[in-house]
C-alpha cells in the first residue's frame, strides 16, 4: 500500500467507533485505528479471525470466538491487495436478543421445550416409585436408581441450556432486574448450602464460604444467585480432577467484594460420574457463551466490574460492587433461595450437572 492510500485510509477510518484493521494480502497487520478489540491486535489477527491462509477472500459478514464469545466483524476486500475489516466489540447474541421478536420466539421454543423435559422427569420419577415395589433377584435394585438417575440427568443437562436463556432474556424485562437492597452474606451462604448439595460427596468440587454479617449490595436476589453459578461453572470449565471452591466477601472502602477461589486438592476424580462429558465438534465455538453474557449483564446492571487472576496454582474472580449502607435503607430484601423452588431440578441441578454426580433415587 502506496503513502498516499494509507494517509487516506487513516483519515477516512481514525476516528471510526469501531476497531478497524488493515491487513495486506499476505494477511499481515498494516495499520489499525487503535480502537478497542476483544483480541489483541499484536497477536496473529488473520489466525483469530479466522482467515484463510491461501487465496483471495470475498468481502461480507464473517464470525470469530473470543474469549469463549461470538462476534463479528466486516471484511472488504481492496482488489485482492489488501482487506479493511471492522471489528464489533459487542457480542453478536447482543445484537440477536435486541429484537423483541426474537425473545418472544425464544421464550415460546424454552417453555415448550421445559414442559417437554420436566413430563420425562415426572415419569421417571413414577417409574421409581415402581421400581421401589418391584422384586427382582437378577435385578438389584442399584442398578434400576441408577438408569433412573441417568433419566434425570439428562433431563439436568437438557434443562441447563433453557435456565441459561431464560436467565439471559430477564435482563431485558426491567421488573426482573429491580434493585432491592441484599446481604452479601445471606446469598453466599444459601449459593454455597445448595451448590453442596447438588454437587454432592461424589462430585468433584468442595465449597467453604467465609462471610462476614454485614456485607450490602443494591441488586436482584434472583439475578445474583444465577451471577454467582454461572461464575462458578466458568471458573471451574477448564480444570479437571478435585478442587476446593472458596467462597468470601468483605468490605473495602466503598465496595463490597467477593471473592472465588478454586484451590486443587487432588488429582483424580473421587467416582466415576453417571454421564459422560460432551467434547464439541468444531474447537472454535464458544462452549459457556451464555453463561459469560449473564455475567457481563450482571456487572454492567448493578455497576460492578471483575477482575480474574492466578494466585500461586489457584484460580480466583474477584466480583466488586458498589456497597450499600443498610442502616440508611428502608427493607433488606428476605433472604430466600428462590431459584431452587422451581421443580424438582432446579436451576442448581440443571447448570451445575458437569461438576457434580447429584443421584435423584
Amino acid at each position: 500500500m502506496n503513502n498516499n492510500m494509507l494517509d487516506f485510509f487513516k483519515a477516512a477510518y481514525q476516528n471510526d467507533s469501531s476497531c478497524i484493521v488493515i491487513l495486506d494480502k499476505n494477511r499481515q497487520l498494516i495499520w489499525h485505528n487503535g480502537k478497542h478489540a476483544p483480541f489483541q491486535l499484536n497477536e496473529n489477527i488473520s489466525a483469530t479471525l479466522l482467515i484463510p491462509e491461501g487465496g483471495s477472500v470475498q468481502s461480507g459478514d464473517y464470525s470469530y470466538s473470543a474469549h469463549d464469545t461470538m462476534y463479528d466483524y466486516h471484511l472488504t476486500n481492496v482488489s485482492d491487495e489488501y482487506y479493511i475489516i471492522s471489528c464489533s466489540d459487542i457480542p453478536a447474541i447482543y445484537r440477536d436478543f435486541e429484537r423483541k421478536y426474537t425473545r418472544e420466539y425464544l421464550e415460546n421454543m424454552i417453555a415448550e421445550s421445559r414442559i417437554e423435559v420436566l413430563s420425562i422427569s415426572a415419569a421417571a420419577a413414577q417409574l421409581n416409585d415402581y421400581f421401589e415395589e418391584f422384586e427382582d433377584d437378577h435385578v438389584p435394585p442399584e442398578s434400576l436408581n441408577d438408569q433412573t438417575n441417568i433419566i434425570m440427568q439428562n433431563c439436568s443437562r437438557i434443562l441447563k441450556k433453557h435456565y441459561l436463556l431464560e436467565e439471559l432474556l430477564k435482563y431485558y424485562d426491567a421488573d426482573e432486574t429491580t434493585e432491592e437492597l441484599i446481604s452479601c452474606s445471606d446469598i453466599i451462604k444459601t449459593f454455597a448450602q445448595h451448590s453442596s448439595r447438588v454437587i454432592g460427596p461424589r462430585g468433584s468440587t468442595k465449597i467453604i464460604c467465609d462471610v462476614p454479617d454485614e456485607v450490602y449490595v443494591s441488586a436482584s436476589w434472583k439475578r445474583m444467585e444465577y451471577f454467582l453459578l454461572c461464575v462458578m461453572i466458568v471458573l471451574r470449565k477448564k480444570y479437571s480432577g478435585v478442587y476446593q471452591l472458596k467462597v468470601s466477601a468483605c468490605q473495602m472502602y466503598d465496595e463490597a467484594v467477593i471473592n472465588m477461589k478454586l484451590i486443587p486438592i487432588g488429582d483424580e476424580e473421587p467416582s466415576k460420574p453417571l454421564l459422560s462429558t460432551f467434547t464439541p465438534l468444531y474447537k472454535n465455538t464458544p462452549v459457556y457463551e451464555i453463561e459469560n453474557m449473564i455475567i457481563r449483564k450482571f456487572v454492567e446492571r448493578y455497576g460492578g466490574f471483575i477482575i480474574d487472576s492466578t494466585e500461586s496454582s489457584s484460580n480466583l474472580i474477584s466480583i466488586r460492587m458498589p456497597s450499600v449502607n443498610a442502616a440508611a435503607e428502608l427493607k433488606l430484601a428476605e433472604p430466600k433461595s428462590i431459584i431452587c423452588n422451581e421443580s424438582v431440578i432446579t436451576p442448581y441441578h440443571a447448570l451445575l450437572w458437569e461438576i457434580s454426580d447429584f443421584r435423584y433415587y
